[in-house]
């Protein structure tokens, strides 16, 4: 960009747009201090702060400007004009809290949910939707929301509607939510799975439906919902999470069915193997030229009952 004179917008560096005065956006990477403030990563975080005041031009390219109070001094080349900045960007300011900082709050009628955005909601509002999923809103048209569905196999607790906030803040904070796929054939079809079974295009067959416009204030119970990164609510959340009338829906996946195991293979596995020479030429594949005699072991009496006639011979 030094050869053409272009700044980090791709536009021509234009000094009249750089005099006294004028409002300009810098280059400024974020500190660790931001960095733990708004709880994202460095590369998620803007790296042009502004609309900031040009006080005075040092030498040929540098200039020196003025931003919440403190100077900064930058390249021509590090410095991009209001005018000049993208249009993509004119929608929202730079230095504005993130949409990650709002908090867990319960849904109130004619909320406007945001693509993207986690809520705590019931699949509907039919008598058979007793219970709420964590999902997340990807699509928001007219007449719709869609969203894709999370799921935990961590069981409710017993008599759900006669315990007390602390017995389900205990029973919640065990739960991990995951976002779910499904099999549709196969010896596993109708059951959900941990992984997209197509990692190429991981949007097909994910548990996803729709929730009407109209039923929005029946069904979703809380937006804004906050999980770790291993699918446990938030502090916030959970706080909230509490507080609701209806047990979370609860749906095991392929991954925690427990697999089932041959006894047969491990019946040998069951008996102790004794030290005798006999046992230790058979279990050994160095060649042995003592004596073998028999003991009392199992492979021993194997042995011995195989080479006994059986009756009536």
């Amino acid at each position: 960009m030094t050869s053409k004179r272009l700044n980090q917008s791709g536009n021509k560096i234009e000094d009249k747009l750089l005099s006294v005065g004028e409002k300009v956006y810098f280059y400024k990477p974020p500190g660790h201090a931001e960095v733990l403030r708004r709880g994202r990563m460095t590369k998620h975080l803007g790296y042009y702060h502004g609309p900031a005041k040009v006080t005075a031009k040092i030498g040929t390219r540098q200039y020196d400007m003025e931003f919440e109070g403190k100077s900064f001094t930058r390249d021509m080349e590090m410095i991009i004009p209001q005018a000049q900045l993208p249009t993509k960007f004119h929608e929202f300011d730079p230095t504005e809290e993130p949409e990650e900082m709002r908090k867990p709050s319960f849904y109130k009628k004619d909320d406007i949910l945001r693509e993207g955005e986690l809520i705590i909601t019931r699949d509907g509002i039919e008598e058979d939707s007793n219970d709420w999923y964590v999902a997340e809103v990807t699509q928001v048209y007219q007449d719709r929301v869609q969203v894709n569905y999370f799921s935990t196999p961590t069981q409710n607790i017993e008599n759900f509607k006669d315990s007390t906030e602390l017995e389900r803040k205990t029973r919640l904070s065990q739960a991990h939510f995951r976002k779910t796929w499904f099999h549709r054939e196969g010896k596993h079809a109708g059951k959900g799975k941990l992984t997209p079974p197509y990692p190429h295009d991981p949007s097909l067959r994910i548990w996803e439906g729709p929730l009407g416009v109209k039923e929005l204030h029946e069904a979703v119970l809380i937006r804004d919902v906050k999980i770790t990164a291993g699918g446990r609510l938030c502090p916030e959340t959970l706080a909230l999470a509490v507080k609701l009338k209806l047990p979370h829906n609860v749906t095991k996946t392929v991954e925690n069915e427990t697999p089932t195991v041959n006894n047969n293979l491990f019946t040998y596995a069951r008996h102790e193997i004794c030290a005798c020479k006999r046992c230790q030429a058979q279990l050994s594949k160095r060649e042995t030229k003592q004596s073998l005699q028999s003991c009392s072991c199992f492979l021993c009496s194997r042995d011995t009952l195989a080479s006994q006639p059986a009756e009536g011979q």
